[in-house]
Protein backbone atom coordinates (compact mmCIF):
# COMPACT_ATOMS: atom_id res chain seq x y z
CA UNK A 1 0.00 0.00 0.00
CA UNK A 2 1.61 3.52 -0.66
CA UNK A 3 1.67 6.29 1.36
CA UNK A 4 -0.84 8.38 -0.65
CA UNK A 5 -3.29 5.13 -0.81
CA UNK A 6 -2.94 4.74 3.32
CA UNK A 7 -3.63 8.67 3.69
CA UNK A 8 -6.25 8.07 1.07
CA UNK A 9 -7.89 5.03 3.31
CA UNK A 10 -7.98 6.83 6.66
CA UNK A 11 -9.68 9.70 5.29
CA UNK A 12 -11.98 8.21 3.48
CA UNK A 13 -12.41 4.95 5.97
CA UNK A 14 -11.41 2.91 2.75
CA UNK A 15 -9.98 -0.78 3.03
CA UNK A 16 -7.99 -1.95 0.49
CA UNK A 17 -8.40 -5.69 0.19
CA UNK A 18 -6.60 -7.68 -2.99
CA UNK A 19 -9.62 -10.40 -2.60
CA UNK A 20 -12.83 -8.92 -1.27
CA UNK A 21 -14.28 -6.16 -3.49
CA UNK A 22 -17.98 -5.72 -2.80
CA UNK A 23 -19.35 -3.50 -0.49
CA UNK A 24 -19.52 -4.69 3.53
CA UNK A 25 -21.13 -3.22 6.34
CA UNK A 26 -20.73 0.36 4.96
CA UNK A 27 -17.42 0.09 4.41
CA UNK A 28 -15.73 0.47 0.70
CA UNK A 29 -13.69 -2.29 -0.58
CA UNK A 30 -11.28 -1.59 -3.41
CA UNK A 31 -8.95 -4.18 -5.49
CA UNK A 32 -6.36 -2.64 -7.06
CA UNK A 33 -4.72 -4.53 -9.84
CA UNK A 34 -2.13 -4.02 -12.50
CA UNK A 35 -3.59 -0.91 -13.57
CA UNK A 36 -6.76 -0.54 -12.71
CA UNK A 37 -8.81 0.15 -8.86
CA UNK A 38 -11.75 -1.34 -8.55
CA UNK A 39 -14.71 0.46 -7.34
CA UNK A 40 -17.63 -1.18 -6.19
CA UNK A 41 -20.09 1.19 -5.09
CA UNK A 42 -23.49 -1.13 -5.62
CA UNK A 43 -26.13 -0.75 -3.04
CA UNK A 44 -25.03 2.95 -2.30
CA UNK A 45 -27.35 5.45 -2.62
CA UNK A 46 -26.70 8.75 -4.75
CA UNK A 47 -24.18 11.04 -3.90
CA UNK A 48 -22.31 8.12 -2.10
CA UNK A 49 -20.83 6.80 -5.93
CA UNK A 50 -20.43 9.90 -7.42
CA UNK A 51 -18.38 10.87 -4.17
CA UNK A 52 -16.25 7.73 -3.85
CA UNK A 53 -15.33 7.65 -7.67
CA UNK A 54 -14.55 11.52 -7.89
CA UNK A 55 -12.07 10.89 -4.82
CA UNK A 56 -10.73 7.94 -6.59
CA UNK A 57 -9.87 9.72 -9.63
CA UNK A 58 -8.18 12.14 -7.80
CA UNK A 59 -5.71 9.89 -6.55
CA UNK A 60 -5.33 8.13 -10.37
CA UNK A 61 -1.97 7.63 -11.12
CA UNK A 62 -0.96 8.08 -15.17
CA UNK A 63 -1.44 4.71 -16.79
CA UNK A 64 -4.20 3.36 -14.28
CA UNK A 65 -7.85 3.13 -14.63
CA UNK A 66 -10.89 3.07 -12.52
CA UNK A 67 -13.44 0.44 -13.09
CA UNK A 68 -16.38 1.43 -11.15
CA UNK A 69 -19.04 -1.24 -10.30
CA UNK A 70 -22.75 0.49 -10.31
CA UNK A 71 -26.25 -0.24 -9.58
CA UNK A 72 -27.48 2.85 -12.28
CA UNK A 73 -26.07 4.88 -14.79
CA UNK A 74 -24.61 7.78 -13.09
CA UNK A 75 -25.60 10.72 -15.83
CA UNK A 76 -24.00 13.74 -13.74
CA UNK A 77 -20.90 11.52 -13.74
CA UNK A 78 -20.14 11.97 -17.55
CA UNK A 79 -20.74 15.50 -17.59
CA UNK A 80 -17.69 15.86 -14.97
CA UNK A 81 -15.19 13.29 -16.84
CA UNK A 82 -15.98 14.95 -19.91
CA UNK A 83 -15.10 18.47 -18.42
CA UNK A 84 -11.85 17.08 -16.62
CA UNK A 85 -9.95 15.19 -19.19
CA UNK A 86 -10.85 11.90 -18.22
CA UNK A 87 -12.37 9.51 -21.14
CA UNK A 88 -14.80 6.56 -20.07
CA UNK A 89 -16.33 3.33 -21.62
CA UNK A 90 -19.65 2.13 -20.16
CA UNK A 91 -20.69 -1.38 -20.17
CA UNK A 92 -24.54 -3.04 -19.26
CA UNK A 93 -23.42 -6.36 -17.08
CA UNK A 94 -25.87 -9.40 -17.30
CA UNK A 95 -27.70 -8.37 -14.27
CA UNK A 96 -28.49 -5.00 -15.83
CA UNK A 97 -25.51 -3.09 -13.61
CA UNK A 98 -23.13 -1.45 -15.42
CA UNK A 99 -19.09 -1.67 -15.73
CA UNK A 100 -17.48 1.99 -16.26
CA UNK A 101 -13.94 1.84 -17.00
CA UNK A 102 -12.39 5.90 -16.70
CA UNK A 103 -8.68 6.88 -17.41
CA UNK A 104 -7.12 9.85 -18.11
CA UNK A 105 -6.83 11.22 -21.67
CA UNK A 106 -3.59 11.18 -23.38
Amino acid sequence: MTDSCSYYCLVHNVALSPVNTRLVYGVQHMKNTDQDLLLDVRGLEPPEPLERVLDALAMLEPGQRVRMLIDRQPHPLYGILDKNNFQYQVDTLPDYRYEILIWHKN
